[in-house]
């Protein structure tokens, strides 16, 4: 009897261990992937399709997903909001912000948003910036005519190695403040890649410099040297405006070949933007067709012109004339700016975005 109880409480711890073995040698479940909805290939209205990270999530795309979903919760549902500003000393980094609040809100679908389009034309009729101030008054004003409910805007600012973001929406109407979020995020990959044009310079003293220059003139004269006048001293905020004026950008940063995909009509479809110059005109091949393994879309190629708007910060390309179009597609106009080695922005009149990588030429 006491065998029959030891083989009974055996079975078990056998029957437990082969199913850890089992389970441990599993292999992972294959990966789907996401088939955008099919539809009609009209005029070719393009998609980013954002690049599959094998690493952790980049903290700035984390802390602006968690300001997406705070906003979802204090915007009415069923209402209209504009993202108007981010106010910082880096240009890219709130165009950056205010691309993907938006394009997380359009894809959230709680609350629908301005066309891009219209702020931008107002933008330019009232001559103000992405990353410049904006006060709640004239925001008040701005979201009456683009006939909006809502407006979110913010501020960035650096803190040592951190950068505070702040976003906030105010209810068009009263001027009262319907949510305000904040937080500090480090200084990650992203971040990185959107401040680096205008980061200081290496801390090189301007009076060390001086006092080197009159001791290689003292040392150089005849007979008993003159005293040298002190060097002025130049503070560290007079020398960061000097280094933190950005290089001037022409369509010339533009030129060059640049790789990627984007969704439409059809679903996701590659693409490649051939940049170049002739006879004083910057111009573009938009060049489209099937991502490897697919038949989903038709191919067809365009030229563009290309110009850089200095007063928006902001390069425009223009469809013009076709090389090879398929029946149905029309021009699809970009606009959007570079951040190292990426070119990304909006499509003309849309909220959706677009991202191509420039390709190694050498």
């Amino acid at each position: 009897m006491k065998s029959i109880k030891v083989r009974f409480f055996c079975m078990p711890v056998g029957w437990t261990l082969l199913c850890a073995v089992l389970s441990a040698c599993g292999g992972s479940p294959a990966p789907v992937s996401a088939q955008a909805p099919a539809g009609e290939a009209d005029a070719p209205i393009l998609v980013p399709v954002s690049a599959q990270s094998t690493g952790p999530a980049d903290e700035l795309d984390v802390a602006i997903r968690e300001a997406s979903t705070y906003l979802n919760g204090r915007v009415p549902g069923n209402s209209k909001a504009v993202f108007l500003n981010i106010k910082s000393d880096y240009p890219d980094l709130s165009e950056y912000i205010l691309s993907v609040l938006s394009e997380n809100a359009v894809n959230d679908g709680v609350f629908s948003v301005v066309d891009r389009q219209q702020l931008d034309t107002l933008r330019a009729e009232l001559n103000f910036q992405m990353s410049g101030e904006v006060s709640d008054e004239s925001a008040q004003s701005i979201g009456q005519m683009l006939g909006a409910q809502s407006i979110v805007s913010g501020t960035v600012s650096k803190i040592g190695s951190l950068y505070r973001v702040q976003v906030k929406a105010i209810e068009v109407q009263s001027a009262g403040v319907q949510g305000q979020w904040s937080r500090n995020i480090p200084n990650g990959t992203t971040i990185a890649a959107l401040t680096e044009r205008y980061a200081p310079a290496p801390a090189t003293s301007v009076a060390t410099a001086s006092a080197a220059a009159s001791a290689k003139n003292a040392s150089s004269g005849g007979g008993t040297a003159q005293a040298q006048t002190p060097a002025s001293v130049v503070t560290p905020a007079q020398a960061q405006v000097a280094v933190q004026t950005p290089r001037q950008v022409s369509e010339n940063d533009l030129v060059g070949v640049w790789k990627g995909s984007y969704t439409a009509g059809q679903g996701e479809t590659a693409l490649i933007l051939s940049v170049y110059e002739e006879r004083g005109a910057y111009l573009a091949i938009f060049d489209f067709y099937n991502l490897p393994g697919r038949s989903n879309s038709s191919e067809g190629k365009y030229y563009m012109q290309v110009s850089y708007n200095r007063s928006r910060e902001k390069f425009y390309l223009k469809g013009t004339e076709w090389i090879e179009r398929p029946s149905g597609y029309g021009f699809a106009d970009l606009e959007g700016t570079i951040t190292g080695d990426v070119f990304s922005g909006f499509l003309t009149g849309s909220n959706t975005r677009f991202r191509i990588v420039r390709q190694d030429t050498n």
